[in-house]
Parts: C-alpha cells; structure tokens; sequence
C-alpha cells in the first residue's frame, strides 16, 4: 500500500476520529450491502442487539440521534417486524426496545460482520493497546458529554465502535455550530474543503467522496458559485465537464477559516498529556491505515 503524506489537520486528533469514523461506516457499508441496510438502520439494529430492553430516549442518546428521527426510523423497523417496542411494566410513558424473531439474525450478522472487519482494522495493534485506545476514547466521550445537552449513560459498556460514532457526532454538533456563527452549512464546508485541497476536480469525484448524489451536491456548488467561494470552469480536455476552483476571494478567506476549525479538532482531549496524545495519535494512524486497505481507500480524502 502506497505511503500517504498527511497534512498537520489530518494528523490532529479529531480529525483522526472523523476520519476513522468515515472510513469504518464505508467498510460496513461494503460488507452489509448484500443486506439492503442504510447506515442508520444497520447501526440502530445493531445496537438493541447489544443492549437488549434498551428505552427509546437512551437509544437516541447512544447514537447521538434526535429523538424525532430515531422515532420515525423505529416506526419503519417496527412495520418491518424488525424490532418492537414493550411498554415499561412500572412506567406505561416508557418503552423497551427488543429484536423479534425476524430482526435477531440480521443484527447478529451486523455484528458478526463488524467483529470481523475490527479484527481486521486492529491488525498490529496489540490487546493492551486497544485497552488504551479505549480508554482514551472514553475521556474524550466524556468531555464532549459535558459541552452538550447529551446525557452520560453506561459508559462502561460502550466498546470502541460505540464510543467513536458518538464521539464523531457529537463533535460534528460542535463543528456545525461552529460553522453556523460564519454562514455555512456542513456540506457546504466539505466541499470547500475538498476543492481547497484538489482544486481542478470535477463534481462527480466531489460526489462520490462525500456519498453524496448529483442533485443535493449541485444544490450546494451552486450555493457556493452564487456566494463567490468556488467558480466552475470547462475540462480543458472535455468541454461537457466542469472542473471547481476557488475564487479569489475564497483564497484571502479560506486558510485562516481552516486553521480556526483546526483548534476546534485538536480541542478535545484536555484531560490527556502530551505523551498519551502522541501514543493515542500513532494508534489511531495505524487503525486508519488499516481501515485504507480495507476500503481500498484511494478516493479524495476531506
């Protein structure tokens, strides 16, 4: 596998974790897709399977989810027969999420599935390393629990999948409020972003990094044209092709924004010193390199 030079963003802490997060959801994605499963349905299954009589609020709070969009999302999976939900036996407000006899097998294959591609991403990561990685990704989980309205449930059970989807949202809350304050939405910022590192590329390749489709990512360039932070320019080679490029003004603008959202990244991990920063760090850059090869990661990275 080609040796990959990272930029000093890349090689701060929460990025890693974002990174790590984008690349573990695009394996399972890979290797669930004989199943027919959207990500949030995969993890939700997955999820009642480890923590059986598990209440809707708590699930929600596991997977960093509004209450509203768990609500319509279980509603689908109960249609389905996947899952059901019971009402507490001392509190009828109260319910209990459990697998039916149809649901079972699919999130036991969830499972089966993702224990094989940790053993795969863990590759030259010893036992009592992974210990460390898990627990420094419990401080991290804490602190972000403490600057958010999310509660702090069983942080004992939560194994590193767990711990870092909700470490990835709950950061990307802060990041998305973050990016609010100067007029952005999140995609619009990705894909700033992304032409700010590959300037000359075309949509489509924007797209597919993002997983985004045609339509909803043509909205947001336009978005962008309109506001004078990207211009679309004809392939030299291929007039029916656009490639993206920044503005001028985007240029002036840009870099300085990035190093700003850069400290919100590296601003997450104030209980750990310096040493376990680095250790922690080299861990995660070896889990991300594995993860690479699994997905045999070669597309545009954001």
């Amino acid at each position: 596998m080609p040796i990959k030079m990272y930029t000093e963003f890349e090689q701060q802490v929460g990025f890693l974790l974002h990174d790590i997060s984008r690349l573990t959801r695009k394996c399972m994605g890979m290797r669930l897709a004989d199943l027919n499963l959207s990500e949030a349905r995969w993890r939700v299954l997955a999820t009642i399977n480890r923590f059986p009589e598990i209440g809707q609020t708590e699930l929600a709070d596991l997977l960093v989810m509004t209450k509203a969009s768990l609500g319509s999302l279980l509603d689908k999976l109960e249609a389905e027969t996947l899952i059901e939900r019971k009402v507490h036996p001392t509190d009828r407000r109260i319910k209990r999420l459990n697998l039916t006899p149809k649901g079972f097998p699919i999130s036991t294959l969830i499972r089966e599935r993702y224990a094989l591609l940790e053993t795969d991403f863990m590759k030259g990561i010893t036992s009592k390393e992974q210990a460390l990685v898990v627990k420094q990704l419990r401080t991290v989980y804490i602190y972000l629990v403490k600057s958010s309205d999310t509660r702090l449930d069983s942080i004992e059970q939560l194994q590193f999948s767990q711990l870092l989807g909700c470490i990835s949202r709950l950061n990307s809350r802060r990041f998305e409020s973050q990016l609010k304050d100067i007029g952005f939405t999140r995609p619009q910022w990705l894909v700033l972003t992304g032409v700010y590192k590959h300037e000359g590329l075309q949509q489509n390749a924007i797209a597919k990094a993002l997983s985004m489709k045609k339509a909803p990512l043509g909205i947001v360039v336009d978005e962008l044209e309109k506001s004078d932070w990207v211009k679309r320019c004809l392939h030299p080679e291929d007039r029916r092709a656009k490639q993206l490029f920044l503005t001028e003004r985007c240029k002036l603008q840009l870099a300085p924004l990035r190093d700003e959202f850069g400290k919100l990244h590296e601003d997450i991990l104030p209980a750990i010193n310096q040493t376990q920063r680095k250790n922690f760090t080299n861990l995660l850059n070896c889990i991300r390199s594995n993860l690479q090869y699994c997905a045999a990661d070669i597309e545009i990275e954001f």
